[in-house]
């Protein structure tokens, strides 16, 4: 495990004002990373390599850069906002171990409080949320966010022979997912970070924070953040697993946990003792199963945003609406439309597949040349899932069974699908999901999900959605019985 780091590279600017709002539609947000690496370096490495994982850079600096992009990407696709979100990038050297190393930090560069829009009064919020709740940019000459990335784990000595891969398949091996530890990153800047001082639990000018708001000390009197002293904050912050997060929207997700959240549905926050500056208190507790993004040290190739959307939505983030699936230009079959997805009589050209297997059925559209990563996770351990995708006249074009682990181990000893495929021509596309129902998994629940290095539109039940190309689409979940 190596850690993901947090801290503010630049000195947090503070500020409150009043301004005049504009008023504009809602959005999903735009992330720009800027460069600012020097020549030569980081960035700009004009070492030559070979494109992998959909990541078509052929020198180093350029697959950074894209893979930092898809991850910014993941957020973009997830997030509201009307103002633009800069986030400065760079990487440096610095220095690690053969068995560790900070992999990355990031930060907001400025926090506001009692802004125009602003949900409640003497309250720090990081820049990019408040921009996005005001609706104006608080700060038009800064950037909202800053990074910098290890650049020595690349090397030959940190983290031995390993290496950040940088492609955008999850398909890292035993090196560090590079698009994992951005997103994760880049969370820290969008607002998961708390700014109570870890020496004295004393509040940021004795203000209150958006994050710290949400935290509970289980046990305590009094158990809220808010309501207690310096000393019982200092307290609370080496007290794991005592230190929960209880958002509403947290606390009515916290059921995807099977470990970590309390019957209640608070959730456990990363508190050890002795206290670990940058690590502390702004990252979910290492308890957590499933495995969440934002735990302090990294545990594979994740990019799920996971609890963290819905921890968002208890900081203000207002997210984009999940869209329903058509069903009726499936071609071939018995489509029953209702509830997306809609499901198919899906005929034996699966894996594993029988005739007359139900399948769910999902549909978007994508251009010739652009790649499609699809895999299927299951949310308990009774599915054996596989997945087939459909061009627009019904032929398959690949499928997938075992290729990658499963979030929840099967109990029949199988592993989850995965595929990844270059369109070959540009029209609609199905993505079929099926349960083999092999051995002893007898039907579950699952989540598909779908992130596409081209530019790919969702078909809704009367609409359709453009998720501009990296992006990671919204992730589909449903419930499958045993239908073999």
């Amino acid at each position: 495990m190596w850690t993901h780091s947090h801290q503010c590279s630049q000195t947090i600017a503070i500020a409150w004002f009043v301004i005049c709002l504009l008023v504009a539609p809602l959005q999903a947000a735009t992330i720009t990373i800027i460069n600012i690496d020097a020549p030569n370096e980081g960035l700009n490495d004009p070492a030559p390599v070979t494109p992998v994982g959909g990541n078509t850079g052929t020198t180093l600096g350029q697959q950074r850069l894209l893979a930092a992009q898809f991850a910014a990407d993941l957020w973009s696709a997830l997030l509201v906002s009307d103002v633009e979100i800069r986030v400065a990038l760079q990487f440096s050297a610095l220095g690690g171990s053969a068995s560790g190393a900070v992999l990355a930090f990031a930060g907001p560069t400025s926090i506001f409080r009692d802004f125009p829009g602003a949900p409640l009064a003497n309250t720090w919020y990081p820049s990019a949320l408040a921009d996005t709740l005001a609706n104006a940019d608080l700060d038009p000459v800064g950037v909202e966010v800053a990074s910098t990335v290890n650049s020595d784990v690349d090397g030959n000595v940190v983290l031995g022979t390993l290496r950040f891969y940088y492609g955008f398949d999850r398909n890292a091996g035993s090196n560090v997912d590079f698009v994992t530890t951005f997103a994760h990153e880049l969370a820290h800047g969008l607002g998961f970070s708390s700014f109570i001082d870890g020496n004295s639990g004393a509040r940021l000018m004795n203000l209150d924070d958006a994050y710290s708001r949400h935290l509970i000390h289980r046990g305590a009197v009094p158990p809220d953040f808010p309501s207690m002293t310096d000393a019982q904050r200092l307290a609370a912050l080496t007290d794991g697993p005592n230190l929960r997060w209880n958002g509403p929207n947290v606390r009515a997700a916290s059921g995807r946990l099977t470990l970590g959240a309390s019957p209640e549905g608070d959730v456990e926050i990363y508190a050890p003792f002795p206290f670990q500056p940058g690590s502390s208190v702004s990252h979910f507790s290492t308890s957590l199963l499933p495995n969440e993004l934002m735990e302090p040290f990294i545990t594979g190739p994740i990019h799920d945003v996971g609890l963290t959307l819905e921890l968002f939505q208890d900081l203000g983030w207002q997210m984009l609406e999940p869209m329903g699936f058509a069903c009726d230009t499936m071609p071939g079959g018995d489509v029953s439309q209702g509830q997306a997805p809609c499901e198919e009589d899906v005929p034996d050209n699966g894996p594993n597949a029988q005739t007359g297997v139900i399948g769910d059925v999902y549909a978007f559209e994508a251009n010739a040349g652009d790649q499609i990563e699809l895999q299927v996770d299951t949310t308990d351990a009774n599915l054996d899932p596989a997945l087939q995708l459909l061009d627009q006249t019904g032929n398959l074009i690949a499928s997938g069974d075992d290729e990658v682990p499963c979030a929840v181990p099967l109990v029949c000893q199988h592993t989850c699908p995965q595929i990844v495929q270059t369109i070959p021509a540009s029209g609609t596309y199905f993505v079929v999901v099926l349960d083999t129902a092999s051995e002893s998994c007898t039907g579950g629940s699952y989540e598909v999900t779908a992130d596409g290095t081209g530019g790919i539109t969702l078909i809704g039940d009367d609409t359709t959605r453009f998720v501009p190309g990296g992006t990671s689409l919204q992730s589909w979940a449903k419930g499958l019985d045993n239908n073999k």
